[in-house]
């Protein structure tokens, strides 16, 4: 209730401030509340500093940190919150990023994932996971990106999963001030479990009608080597009330075997300034 009530403020705050004066903006903030098919809750606020000045004159606002390509440090934190019939009481993550583009367009990026499950009946800690990542990109033009990625998970149940990946994006210019964006993402997951080994595929679309407003359509594969495979549909919509404040929302659906669905929701606010 308590997620529910500071979300529905920070919306009621960006309604409020919607005549705001555009301007470039050199920080992001906002928040976001998940609802996993009624199972667990998340709540997870963020940040992200821009180096320079980022503009928002040119193409979607969504895209203007692309468009720009910013270089950016970044923090969030999700707090996942379990019914009582649960075996797990809460789950704790935090994603510390940093983003950095080069002048002739090279992009490294460099992060780090901390995340503690706590059991419901001792309260102590069930699983202790960091996972270290660096990505390797690089803009082949103003619309077209590439993007190698690396990362090691390690838990404190010894348990080891290493994922390669590959992704692209690639926006196309219409008529009158509109855009198509079309995401890839290949990745690879080789876990110390050969029962956890999997391939999985994500691909979205996105189109802007004008600069303030998106609509999504997503479809992701998991493919594991020795258990039944996912599938997650994925729909979703952004609307910027001016250049600083602005709210989505996405709607998934995932299936795993011929019977196991699961829906989740979720909602964000955000501004920059």
């Amino acid at each position: 209730m308590k997620h529910t009530l500071l979300v529905t403020t920070l919306c009621a705050g960006v309604l409020a401030c919607s005549t705001a004066t555009a301007a470039a903006f050199q920080h992001q903030a906002g928040l976001s509340l998940s609802d996993n098919n009624s199972y667990s809750v998340s709540f997870s606020p963020f940040y992200a500093y821009y180096f320079n000045p980022v503009e928002d004159s040119h193409g979607p606002l969504e895209m203007a940190i692309f468009l720009n390509q910013a270089s950016s440090v970044s923090v969030r934190f999700k707090q996942t919150d379990y019914p009582s019939s649960s075996r797990y009481s809460e789950d704790y993550d935090w994603r510390f990023y940093g983003d950095f583009v080069f002048d002739n367009g090279l992009n490294i990026g460099v992060g780090l994932n901390k995340s503690y499950t706590n059991y419901s009946a001792a309260n102590s800690i069930a699983l202790d996971v960091s996972t270290p990542s660096i990505d390797l990109g690089y803009y082949l033009d103003q619309y077209r990106y590439i993007n190698f990625g690396l990362s090691q998970m390690e838990s404190s149940e010894d348990q080891k999963m290493d994922t390669f990946s590959v992704s692209g994006i690639y926006m196309v210019p219409l008529e009158q001030g509109e855009f198509i964006k079309f995401n890839a993402d290949f990745e690879i997951n080789d876990h110390i479990r050969s029962y956890w080994d999997s391939k999985a595929i994500d691909l979205e679309m996105t189109y802007y009608p004008q600069h303030d407003l998106g609509f999504s359509a997503g479809f992701a594969h998991e493919l594991f080597d020795e258990q039944n495979n996912s599938s997650t549909y994925s729909f979703g919509s952004k609307y910027f009330f001016n250049a600083s404040l602005y709210a989505s929302l996405n709607m998934s659906m995932t299936m795993q075997g011929s019977e196991n669905w699961s829906n989740k929701q979720t909602l964000q606010v955000g501004a920059r300034f």
